[in-house]
């Protein structure tokens, strides 16, 4: 178990030189201040045995504090990172959705588009024919209108005229022969 956990907060780079460097020393420090300790030269030197002492806490604590620290960071950087992924896939979801709406609208306005378009044609076919009628239709009245002052000039009555070979109808103008004109 102390091994898995020192290798998780296994030191890297300049982390590792400051171990391998304040641990031999804190390690020489504890040996050689209890070898001190026994031979008694810690009671006539008692700020000394503090600067030991204090030097020797900070050879163990230090390493100690770097391995919590880098840790700490670690799990801070990936609860970060994964509530960044959280967001981004919630963001990538929405653009999804907005995506997908906005291809539906794109094929509603299409299909409005096409149906307007079917509507334009047909407008102007129905135009185009209604052209080619009055084109017709005043064709056929100045061909009447023509053969009328034809029969005029050669002595006819317009009112009892039948122009059934001219135009190929049936008709007696003004209404004479009964026919509605």
């Amino acid at each position: 178990m102390v091994r898995r956990t020192w290798d998780d907060m296994a030191p890297t780079g300049t982390a590792r030189t400051v171990y391998l460097v304040l641990w031999p020393v804190g390690l020489i420090l504890v040996v050689g201040g209890l070898v001190a300790d026994s031979a008694g030269l810690w009671n006539q030197h008692a700020f000394l045995l503090n600067l030991v002492s204090a030097l020797t806490g900070f050879c163990f604590g230090v390493p100690v504090v770097l391995s919590l620290l880098r840790s700490l960071t670690e799990r801070i950087e990936m609860e970060r990172s994964a509530r960044f992924t959280e967001e981004r896939q919630h963001l990538l979801r929405n653009l999804e959705a907005q995506a997908l709406e906005l291809s539906r609208q794109r094929a509603v306005l299409e299909e409005e588009r096409r149906e307007h378009q079917a509507a334009l044609n047909a407008a102007e076919e129905d135009r185009r024919k209604f052209g080619q009628t009055v084109a017709s239709a005043q064709a056929a009245v100045q061909r009447v209108h023509y053969l009328a002052t034809q029969r005029e000039s050669q002595g006819f009555r317009l009112g009892t005229v039948n122009i059934d070979r001219e135009i190929g109808t049936s008709c007696c103008f003004r209404g004479s022969c009964g026919a509605a004109w």
